[in-house]
């Protein structure tokens, strides 16, 4: 019997070994079901120390209800082996990730419950462990039965467990049949009495099925690790960012780069293991620093290099950079993930230049979705329009600008914003002053919607500095046109002289024969008072054409004009000039030429700008037929004014500047070079063209050209 004992006190250590090894497994793997496990095998130690406790006949003073001093020991041995393999059940079922049927706990309890009635009435032990050892049978025959069927375990081993845990079941089933009616019987100890075998046989199965479980779970763990090492593979493989490994010890050694490298970098990881010294040197040289510090210091750290791609080309390359260390606490090696952000840095670089520009931009910028809604606006609006940025985030565009002007700006916005626009217009200050505007709209994707960018300028100093410019140049035009009625004073003198003559002789004459008394024909008295008449009004006439010359009263309503009048009026006014210059006028005058709406003055002024132009230039030429040619036409609907003279013609180089204000070679010895700047301005104003050409034989032709209806 001591033997019994013994192989029960050995039996008993080997299951608490078990259980403690099986909780050393949870606590490294961290998974439910090994500590079911665990409690299994806890548990089954625990029935066998009572066991242990029975078979060495130590009394204890263990008190439990419903059971009698003599048979305490025995019921707490059979509820114990009772649990742990409806526990053991249970971890099988969770390591194959399924739910146990809630009929085996059922069956637990009523075992339980018949324990407590068997040993508590005293039946024979034959009688009370029967219906216990069959459930424990049946529960290990389907513990078998389940891990056999599991499609997802593979290898021998799975069905070596099966197989065992079966085995083990029909020795449970066996044991009350097969067992003497020693005390020892119902543990299962001697079997037709042969108490070495008994033990041997109970020793095996349980050690057996404890080795058979936790070869399941490697097995499990192996093809898991296999799978993840796949999974591992695969994302590494196709990953778009570069995974790698870089070993320290016991050299310097990329030992693994994944082959996003090939689109990121154009090498491929072959050609990078094959040239590791200088594929390093592809980093740029202000960044070999930072390599040099993830390589030397041990961190988990985030750094960007600058890479030099196959193609030369400069990469912006983030690595997220992890240390690793081996069994004795030595930097050995660094892992990490590349990721090429150059697309992202030059964002970030545009950004931060737009944030530059706008901060600092006197221009206004506005962010407006297609609502009128404000969405963002720089530094120069709140400025501008005595807001501060969180109020104009609050306003509409439309609370910017002058009531009468809304319209005006919605109707760019929607129709021609998507291509670009630029107009003028009104804003409002905060404070109610109104400011005029040119604003610039373009149709953009703000936040994956569309809206409008804004840029708005201040013009009022322009507009002032352009009306001063007008007023300038008005007075200008007008001091030249005073020159050049200095030039035309002779004719002027000639054409007042000659009506003055012709009063003066008809007055004297009146006179005379007043004086002499002689009677004189009323009717003749009356002829020369209506040419008296006559020659006062052409005196007038002549003196308001110079008046309204000088003026340019450009107010007056357009009307239609003959443009023919019109170069015979100008040529009237400095025809004593041209005589004193020498210099001969030759006129073509279509006949019939159509009306124009035009000024009168204007088209004058523009004759005598051109005429004095052409005479000047004869000066400087030494020939007896100098010729100033004037010619009409109209063709296609446009009407024709050419002036060709013989004279020197212009060169190349002065042919760009002549149009210019103020522009004149002989600068202000005979006028201010404000003659052609104003022929131009004129005739632009009545949509007309103005161009020059020189003649193959001597001198130059202004064409003048004009629109007509």
């Amino acid at each position: 019997m001591y033997w019994s004992i013994a192989s029960l006190i050995a039996l008993t250590i080997g299951v608490f070994l078990l259980a403690f090894v099986y909780f050393y497994f949870f606590l490294h793997y961290k998974e439910r079901y090994i500590l079911v496990w665990s409690i299994s095998w806890l548990l089954y130690a625990l029935s066998h120390v009572f066991a242990f406790w029975f078979a060495a006949k130590i009394k204890s003073n263990l008190v439990i209800i419903f059971v009698s001093y003599r048979y305490n020991l025995l019921l707490l041995n059979l509820v114990f082996i009772l649990l742990s393999g409806l526990f053991l059940l249970w971890g099988t079922y969770q390591f194959i990730n399924k739910k146990m049927s809630r009929a085996w706990v059922y069956t637990a309890i009523l075992g339980t419950i018949w324990i407590f009635l068997a040993v508590s009435h005293s039946i024979t032990i034959r009688i009370t462990t029967l219906p216990i050892y069959t459930l424990i049978g049946l529960i290990y025959l389907w513990t078998g039965r389940v891990i056999i069927s599991f499609q997802k375990l593979e290898g021998a081993g799975k069905n070596i467990t099966g197989i065992s845990f079966i085995l083990w079941g029909v020795y449970k089933l066996l044991l009350p049949i097969l067992a003497d009616e020693s005390w020892l019987t119902p543990w299962g100890f001697l079997i037709s009495g042969l108490a070495p075998w008994g033990f041997l046989i109970n020793m095996i199965m349980t050690f057996a099925a404890a080795v058979g479980i936790l070869l399941l779970f490697f097995n499990r763990k192996s093809i898991e690790l296999v799978k993840s090492e796949e999974r591992f593979r695969l994302m590494a493989e196709n990953a778009q960012d570069i995974l790698y490994r870089i070993c320290k010890k016991p050299r310097y050694k990329i030992e693994y780069v994944s082959p996003a490298c090939k689109a990121i970098i154009g090498f491929t990881p072959e050609e990078i293991y094959a040239s590791q010294v200088s594929i390093i040197k592809r980093v740029q040289k202000e960044d070999r620093i930072l390599l040099k510090k993830i390589l030397r210091i041990p961190q988990t750290n985030t750094e960007v290099l600058r890479w030099m791609h196959r193609d030369g080309f400069t990469l912006w390359i983030e690595h997220s950079n992890v240390p690793v260390f081996d069994n004795e606490g030595n930097f050995i090696a660094v892992e990490g993930i590349a990721r090429n952000i150059t697309v992202r840095k030059k964002g970030e670089e545009a950004l931060q230049r737009y944030k530059l520009l706008s901060k600092w931009a006197r221009d206004i910028i506005l962010m407006i979705l297609p609502d009128g809604k404000i969405i963002e606006a720089n530094n120069s609006a709140a400025k501008t329009y005595g807001y501060s940025r969180a109020e104009l985030l609050n306003l509409n565009v439309h609370d910017l600008f002058i009531p009468e002007m809304v319209e005006d700006f919605d109707k760019y916005a929607s129709s021609e914003a998507s291509t670009g626009v630029i107009f003028e217009s009104v804003h409002c200050h905060k404070d109610g002053k109104r400011f005029p505007v040119e604003i610039s709209l373009q149709g953009t994707m703000i936040d994956n919607r569309y809206g409008l960018l804004s840029i708005v300028r201040d013009i009022t100093l322009r507009k002032e500095e352009e009306l001063a410019m007008v007023e300038a140049r008005e007075k200008v035009a007008k001091a030249e046109r005073m020159i050049s009625l200095g030039m035309m004073a002779a004719g002027v003198a000639h054409e007042i002289n000659q009506p003055l003559n012709s009063l003066k002789v008809r007055a004297d004459s009146m006179l005379f024969l007043y004086k002499k008394q002689k009677i004189t024909d009323l009717k003749k008295v009356m002829e020369n008072i209506k040419v008296i008449s006559d020659q006062a009004t052409r005196i007038d006439s002549i003196i308001k054409h110079m008046r309204c010359f000088i003026k340019k009263d450009s107010s007056d309503n357009l009307k239609p004009c003959n443009l023919n009048a019109a170069i015979e009026n100008a040529l009237a006014l400095i025809a004593a000039q041209l005589i004193s210059h020498g210099v001969e006028v030759k006129k073509e005058l279509e006949e019939n030429l159509p009306c124009i709406e035009a000024n009168n003055i204007h088209l004058e002024e523009i004759v005598i700008n051109l005429v004095v132009n052409a005479m000047q230039a004869l000066k400087k030429v030494e020939r007896e037929d100098k010729l100033i040619e004037c010619k009409t036409y109209y063709k296609n609907n446009y009407l024709f004014l050419e002036i060709s003279d013989n004279g020197p013609g212009i060169s190349e180089e002065l042919g760009n500047k002549i149009f210019d204000p103020f522009f004149s070679k002989e600068r202000f010895e005979e006028n201010m070079g404000l003659g052609l700047s104003i022929v131009q301005s004129i005739v632009a104003l009545y949509n007309g063209d103005v161009s020059f050409r020189n003649k193959d034989d001597a001198g130059t032709t202004f064409i003048i050209r004009f629109p007509y209806c």
